[in-house]
């Protein structure tokens, strides 16, 4: 840590005094934790692609489809009405997320967010193959970008955006599915006009994201880096330096000058700033808003620590208590809870779930409606609004379950195809008019699928204020 100054906390890495960008050129990591890494993305990629393609039950895995209203997860169908279900989710995620930090830093960042997994292990890796490693873009950016340069660059421009184009279907084949995607790619633009300029919109987002803005998003925009701060404590495992190991740091031709002086361990090669994609000093702090936990600084510390035969681990996942006091990992109050709301809304959602009908039904009464009489019996209209959650088609019966002097016309039976929206008009039939002043009961209707009890709902039953005859023709 450096103690001389914490004005590393007032300045920001990726800008001057005057607020100007200052352009980050990371040498490229090498180690066993990049390789790691590389392979963990390489596999995340994989998934990403494929997870829109994967279908359960003729519905795909995961779609998002806010056009259509839309919303399949895990195969399963939600509607507007499942939104309690929705909000449940994002809330366990959120939760799920906070433990993950309290417990190990910004490790998500780093490791499984599909921004460095694309900036870092995609579009990163092929600027270090077209205009090489950081030192080389450094020394070229003070060069006029004419003949070779030029060339390079207009490369690798080609090449950012041929990649931010297929990002772009991707994201849209998790929006109205791959089925669309791929129909909307058979038959060209035309057959779509709105989707086909979605994806240029799209495209042009993501090459503006991952050619220009780049690490700034981790930095000024991401929610997550401004909420770490308060899921941190001193407990949390994150990427950190040994200060007391380390200090103080001294070149090794200082070392073999003053052969006499004790030194700390850091040689201070400042190959850690040098690879951080963020370009801060890793030695300065913890926590630093800027810092991703992407390991790149361990491995470029081992790699020295190694050549100059001193123990590994000079930078390593650690935490404030352990380095000051050497003590282990702790279940905090903070941990604790988290993982209880985690256990007890994942207990929640999972029930909701399992209690989920396949279909699911609201009735509606008509605006202007009301009870009417003929003959001995009064009627209801009803708008009775279905939703068919599954890609079968279901043959339902709606049954009146505790009123046995009510009825349905026409009867109760309907037909949903898979997937199915459909509005219908029912007339609920008493065989009692009422009493005086309109009479309200509470009607409860199951809704059955052969002898299969789906759901039941439950309405009002209207009786007319007067006991005044009116004829349906």
């Amino acid at each position: 840590m450096n103690n001389d100054s914490d004005n590393f906390r007032e300045n920001l890495s990726t800008a001057d005094k005057q607020g100007k960008r200052l352009w980050v050129y990371p040498r490229k990591p090498k180690g066993k934790l990049y390789n790691l890494r590389s392979y963990l993305s390489l596999f995340q990629i994989v998934i990403m692609v494929a997870i829109p393609f994967i279908k359960i039950n003729g519905r795909p895995l995961f779609m998002f489809n806010i056009f259509d209203r839309e919303f399949v997860i895990f195969g399963s169908g939600f509607v507007t009405r499942d939104f309690p279900i929705f909000a449940l989710m994002m809330i366990a995620l959120f939760i799920a997320i906070a433990l993950v930090t309290a417990v190990y830093g910004r490790v998500f960042c780093g490791w499984a967010c599909p921004q460095t997994v694309f900036l870092e292990m995609v579009f990163r890796k092929v600027e270090y193959w077209i205009e090489g490693d950081g030192s080389a873009q450094r020394k070229a950016a003070k060069t006029p970008l004419r003949g070779k340069r030029l060339l390079k660059r207009l490369v690798k421009l080609i090449a950012f955006y041929a990649i931010s184009l297929f990002i772009s279907n991707l994201f849209l084949a998790y929006v109205v599915g791959s089925d669309q995607l791929i129909e909307l790619i058979r038959t060209g633009p035309s057959s779509n006009i709105k989707l086909f300029w979605g994806v240029i919109g799209f495209s042009l987002v993501f090459f503006f994201h991952f050619t220009w803005f780049r690490e700034q998003f981790c930095i000024y925009l991401c929610p997550y880096a401004r909420l770490q701060s308060v899921l941190l404590d001193n407990h949390s495992q994150a990427v950190a330096y040994d200060y007391k190991r380390g200090e103080g740091r001294a070149s090794n031709r200082i070392r073999k000058e003053k052969v006499d002086t004790k030194f700390g361990d850091c040689v201070d090669c400042g190959l850690c700033v040098q690879v951080c994609p963020t370009g801060i000093d890793i030695r300065n702090g913890f926590p630093q808003l800027e810092c991703v936990n992407c390991t790149a600084c361990i491995d470029a510390c081992d790699n020295i620590m190694e050549a100059n035969n001193k123990p590994k681990g000079l930078i390593h996942h650690s935490s404030i208590n352990k380095i000051e006091t050497g003590g282990k990992f702790e279940f905090t109050a903070r941990v604790k809870s988290y993982s209880f709301l985690l256990i007890a809304l994942t207990a929640v959602i999972i029930v909701m779930l399992f209690d989920r009908s396949p279909v699911d039904t609201t009735f509606v009464r008509p605006h202007g409606s009301t009870p009417i009489i003929e003959g001995e019996k009064s009627r209801n209209l009803f708008l009775i609004k279905l939703v068919n959650r599954t890609n079968e088609d279901l043959n339902l019966e709606m049954r009146i379950m505790e009123n046995a002097g009510m009825t349905f016309i026409p009867n109760g039976m309907l037909t949903l195809s898979g997937k199915e929206v459909k509005d219908v008009n029912r007339i609920l039939e008493s065989q009692e008019k009422g009493q005086g002043v309109g009479k309200m009961q509470r009607v409860k209707i199951g809704i059955y699928r052969g002898e299969e009890l789906l759901e039941i709902k439950e309405t009002n039953y209207l009786y007319p204020r007067f006991i005044k005859e009116k004829k349906i023709k």
